[in-house]
């Protein structure tokens, strides 16, 4: 295995020293004074270091991590400032930029990384290491902190910094933030959690409020960011403080005072014991325990080149699996993930070198290739395989040559068969998976800003969804539309989720589908699905989705039987929970959402039948001071776009406000507006219900089982507000602010609805126009009319 990154970053450190002058810097950083790459600044008493770390990559190039380390331990980093973006230069440098900040700048000046983002009444700041390890941002006048590294702890928790949450280096090669996090349980009492991306991994006891251990001495609070843990050296006699911080390792060990996580974690025994994570029970003869072994070569079937996985990722995806029987990282700097199933048919050999492999104990481990003659595992055999393969060749030709050939033509014939036949379908929905291989991809690499706009979304790799599916069976098949599929899956923590794959004839390409990634996973309200993760893989899209088992409005509301589930009540909470929805979109956002699109099939219900707002791919984002836009792309389904946008693509908050009266329309009458006919006039949904309501008559649109089970003024309130969210004119809408007061309270004052838009139905004939002598005007397949006054 390869040694830490920590040892590797200091041998190339000094050997960095030796072809270059190496030096301690001034004690400070000033505007006129920016750390170099050579050098490092020392706290006072040089108790700990500030400098850049140098690391190659696989491509032979070198990337430089700003870190704090302790002097007399130089392997010992506890701090990273761009662990999640290192610079790729040849000289960077730590400066402070004009306005005061700490950025780390390339030698040619075109890339900065900012460490700081602070604001102060004075440009003229300086940046110290104390001899706590602790990095400020300070006014020169002043000597006021700005800023300081123990606020922004990274894997390693100092004496005097608070506990909230450390997050381990992906492996000991790489500072890349891991897969385990390391707090306090933020509702329980003083007990300490390890996350594994976002699952409970592991628990401590309970602990006292204050104590002493050894030399040190602990205490839990809480201030108005949350609880916290810190503790502080009482009294030491010796100069080493190797084992005076609290690290998470990126194996989801913690490292303190030398001593092991359980033994000093369990706390108070008795009071709650220290728990590990629970793998599955499997059958007789595979147990949990794994062991390690050193093997040049070993038989595995799936691959995973993720570099965002590291070998804890591996493990504990293998030990969630029963028939995951081995597994090893597969990348030269111990990224990604090699694992071997027993349950794949085939099985393709692929050679690994100086790696760790983790063997199932008791399992139906696979064999690998021998050992001999100091570990070349092919000497052994060379002789017997030379003296037999002079005899055997020949017949070997004779025979595989004709075969060969009669089988590369019938292969040949077949593929033609097969690509003329199912061009265009989904392919291979059941196929059995040999080696499944996860890269760098160019949709991978155009997503990676993912991470640098804050997001805390899982990623899963494909093989994760894979397992979740079934590999995308068709029995776990939810619905199928224009995007593409939707499947149930079951994460490895038993959680149900439904699975978006879009298509690769999807409308919806890459930018549509970051568009609903960073969207949804911003958005925080009880009646808009939540985002659980997302999966990119070649030309694979992939969304997971909370599970909501009655599936979306439509299913009941236009089916003849179905829809006697949503009695009145259960229609009016719907209503409810949509227009809350789309007011926390326009109003209450960090910033202001245009959904676009939004009809019933995009109404997802939960098992209490809460509705919730889903699909945001079509939506638009706009700053507080903007609330409208233009477009020269018109995206939507025709019958819930507003006149203006389908027309002349100007879409606002009042087209949303206009789907929602389409919708609210159908929520009353069961009936679907792009499918709507009836006999007697070639009006759309929206005109018989115009037409109805002007003629005093608007109970007739409404469902009957509504009409016999409650108040009609209540109904007729609903009819005349979704008549005023469709008025052609989009000023004379009401805001979704107004239509909540509308439907909620039976004394606020209405205007008279004007007429709507899209009066007329598509495949009205000329002679049932109004003889105003208006004639209809038909723009992209939609029709639209206007009518003389009464």
């Amino acid at each position: 295995m390869a040694l830490p990154l920590r040892f590797i970053f200091i041998t190339s450190l000094v050997f960095l020293c030796f072809s270059t002058p190496c030096f301690h810097a001034a004690e400070s950083i000033t505007a006129a004074q920016p750390l170099t790459t050579n050098e490092t600044m020392p706290s006072l008493n040089r108790i700990f270091e500030l400098g850049f770390l140098p690391k190659s990559t696989i491509s032979n190039s070198t990337i430089f991590y700003l870190a704090i380390w302790q002097s007399n331990s130089k392997q010992h980093v506890v701090w990273v400032a761009n662990r999640e973006d290192p610079i790729r230069s040849s000289s960077p440098s730590l400066r402070i930029n004009p306005s005061g900040n700490l950025i780390i700048s390339s030698s040619d000046n075109t890339t900065e990384i900012p460490i700081t983002s602070v604001t102060s009444t004075s440009t003229k700041t300086a940046a110290k290491l104390l001899d706590s390890g602790n990095l400020v941002l300070l006014e020169e006048a002043t000597g006021r902190v700005l800023w300081q590294s123990f606020d922004h702890p990274t894997d390693t928790l100092l004496p005097g910094m608070k506990l909230r949450n450390l997050t381990s280096w992906l492996t000991n090669e790489i500072p890349y933030p891991g897969p385990f996090t390391l707090g306090l349980d933020p509702k329980g009492p003083n007990q300490f959690v390890i996350w594994y991306r976002g699952l409970v991994y592991w628990k401590s006891s309970l602990w006292n409020s204050s104590g002493s251990i050894r030399y040190v001495d602990y205490s839990f609070g809480s201030d108005e960011d949350g609880k916290y843990f810190n503790f502080t050296i009482n009294q030491k006699s010796d100069d080493d403080h190797s084992n005076d911080s609290l690290q998470i390792t990126s194996s989801g060990k913690i490292n303190w005072l030398g001593l092991e996580m359980c033994s000093l974690f369990g706390g108070n025994p008795g009071l709650f014991e220290c728990s590990t994570p629970t793998w599955p029970n499997c059958s007789t003869g595979k147990r949990r325990e794994f062991s390690k072994g050193t093997r040049t070569r070993f038989e595995f079937n799936i691959l995973d080149g993720n570099s965002s996985l590291g070998l804890a990722d591996c493990e504990f995806a293998c030990k969630s699996m029963c028939y995951c029987v081995a597994y090893t990282t597969c990348n030269e700097d111990g990224t990604g993930c090699l694992y071997r199933f027993d349950n794949m048919y085939g099985k393709s050999e692929i050679e690994i070198y100086d790696r760790d492999v983790f063997v199932r104990a008791n399992g139906e481990n696979p064999s690998p290739v021998p050992r001999a003659n100091g570990g070349n595992p092919s000497a052994a055999t060379d002789a017997k395989a030379k003296r037999s393969g002079r005899k055997r060749w020949k017949l070997w030709i004779i025979i595989i040559l004709p075969v060969g050939f009669i089988v590369l033509l019938y292969e040949s014939v077949k593929c033609h068969l097969q690509r003329t036949r199912v061009q265009g379908e989904e392919k291979h929905a059941r196929r059995k998976l040999s080696v499944v291989e996860l890269h760098d991809n160019e949709y991978a690499r155009e997503f990676n800003d993912i991470g640098k706009k804050g997001l805390e979304l899982p990623i899963f790799s494909f093989h994760d969804v894979i397992f979740a599916t079934d590999n995308f069976s068709v029995a776990n098949k939810l619905g199928e539309g224009g995007f593409g599929s939707v499947y149930k899956g079951t994460l490895l923590n038993e959680q149900d989720v439904a699975v978006k794959r879009l298509s690769r004839s999807s409308e919806q390409g890459l930018e549509e589908f970051k568009t609903e990634v960073f969207l949804i996973s911003k958005l925080q309200h009880k009646n808009l699905v939540k985002l659980i993760g997302v999966c990119i893989h070649g030309e694979e899209k992939i969304l997971i989705y909370e599970y909501m088992p009655n599936k979306s409005l439509d299913f009941f509301l236009f089916d003849p039987t179905k829809r006697e589930v949503l009695d009145w009540a259960k229609r009016v909470h719907i209503i409810d929970g949509i227009a809350q929805g789309l007011l926390y979109l326009h109003k209450y956002s960090r910033l202001t959402i245009i959904r676009r699109d939004l009809k019933a099939s995009n109404i997802l219900l939960d098992g209490d039948m809460n509705p919730k707002i889903s699909d945001f791919g079509m939506a638009r984002m706009f700053n507080r001071d903007q609330s409208k836009a233009n477009t020269n792309r018109v995206v939507g389904t025709y019958g819930y776009m507003s006149p203006e946008y389908a027309m002349e693509g100007r879409f606002s908050v009042k087209s949303d406000v206009y789907s929602f009266g389409v919708l609210l329309l159908e929520i009353m009458t069961s009936k679907k507006n792009t499918g709507f006919y009836h006999l007697d006039h070639s009006l759309s949904l929206l005109g018989y219900a115009w037409r109805l309501w002007n003629e005093g008559r608007g109970l007739q649109m409404i469902d009957p089982m509504l009409v016999d089970s409650s108040p009609a003024i209540e109904l007729m309130r609903y009819i005349h507000v979704a008549l005023l969210c469709v008025q052609e004119r989009a000023t004379e809408r009401p805001t979704m602010s107004e239509v909540i007061l509308f439907l909620n309270n039976r004394n606020a004052a209405m205007l008279s609805p004007k007429q709507p838009a899209f009066f007329i139905g598509r495949n009205a004939p000329t002679e049932s126009l109004p003889a105003s002598g208006a004639r209809p005007c038909s723009i992209n397949d939609v029709t639209i009319s206007t009518m003389g006054g009464r």
